[in-house]
């Protein structure tokens, strides 16, 4: 996320934790590569 040049809130740093959490669980691994993009996606588009 902080690649991205977003400014640091709590909201943008709460969405970065969500994306990070849910990209790292083992539970999602293989679902994270089918809908990974969408995921950031629709993140960013919230926030």
């Amino acid at each position: 996320i902080s690649g991205l040049g977003l400014p640091e809130s709590g909201i943008i740093k709460a969405a970065g934790t969500f994306l990070t959490h849910a990209i790292n669980s083992r539970h999602l691994t293989s679902f994270i590569p089918m809908i990974g993009q969408e995921l950031v996606y629709m993140t960013l588009n919230c926030v």
